[in-house]
């Protein structure tokens, strides 16, 4: 935020659980935002409903113009000792590269009697044309109108669950350093 600060940009802020909402009033106390009073609990369970409300709370600021540029910072889940803060550019969306540069895929294997987690990076697709004799019943304009909230919304659903796992490995080595 103080980057952007810098840049005489000030960021509009949609809070979702208890530690962003503290950590306005501990850390930022220095920095120019514009806290939206959108909040949104982070349960212990997430649930469909509350990343609709997410997306659709995002999607509204996006789409009235009240902001060009919704970016997500959130804790990255790598594994049990190691969680990363990153920023995710969510809106606007490019027409290429919509895919996460740390997607990978995971094959889960046994060797020697052992589980063993073989992993692969997604590579960028080429998108496809379509042949010429393929009807769609809705125009495009409808058809990813349909879609893009859809996206919108499993990507966020994937943020929070990247943030809840990070919590509750850090819970864990917390725990376990304590005893």
């Amino acid at each position: 935020i103080q980057a952007l600060n810098e840049q005489g940009i000030v960021p509009k802020l949609i809070v979702i659980g208890n530690k962003g909402k503290m950590a306005l009033t501990q850390r930022m106390y220095d920095v120019n935002f514009n806290y939206t009073g959108t909040f949104f609990d982070f349960p212990d369970t997430l649930k469909a409903n509350l990343v609709s409300n997410i997306g659709d709370a995002v999607r509204n600021l996006f789409l009235s113009g009240e902001v060009d540029k919704v970016e997500v910072v959130s804790a990255k889940f790598f594994n049990l000792v190691k969680n990363e803060p990153t920023i995710r550019t969510m809106l606007p969306l490019t027409p290429t590269g919509i895919e996460d540069p740390g997607d990978e895929t995971f094959t889960l294997t046994s060797e020697d009697g052992k589980l063993k987690v073989e992993k692969e990076k997604v590579k960028s697709t080429k998108a496809k044309e379509i042949e010429n004799d393929v009807i769609f019943d809705q125009t495009p304009d409808v058809i990813l109108n349909s879609m893009l909230p859809l996206y919108l919304n499993s990507q966020l659903l994937s943020i929070l669950f990247d943030s809840q796992a990070s919590e509750l490995s850090s819970r864990m080595t917390a725990m376990k350093a304590a005893t």
